[in-house]
């Protein structure tokens, strides 16, 4: 249980730390949630063609920027 909440705990700094707050929220939905795109992008009002769609594509690169250089340091600290 102690592992599960401090994995919560830096899925939730990750977050924090690189998306912003739009993304965050679409994130949010689309994955915790399950609420499925089309439905985020009515909900938030989104304007842009492509809707909840082009935040999730734009967190997912910026997450993965974020894990690839968290894991770097954790491998240089070793």
């Amino acid at each position: 249980m102690l592992e599960r909440a401090s994995a919560g705990q830096i899925v939730s700094e990750m977050l924090d730390q690189s998306l912003d707050d739009t993304e965050k929220v679409v994130f949010t939905l689309h994955y915790g949630d399950e609420v499925p795109l089309d439905t985020i992008s009515r909900l938030l009002n989104l304007q842009n063609a492509s809707g909840a769609k082009a935040y999730i594509v734009s967190a997912k690169r910026k997450l993965a920027r974020v894990v690839q250089q968290r894991l770097a340091r954790e491998r240089n600290a070793q």
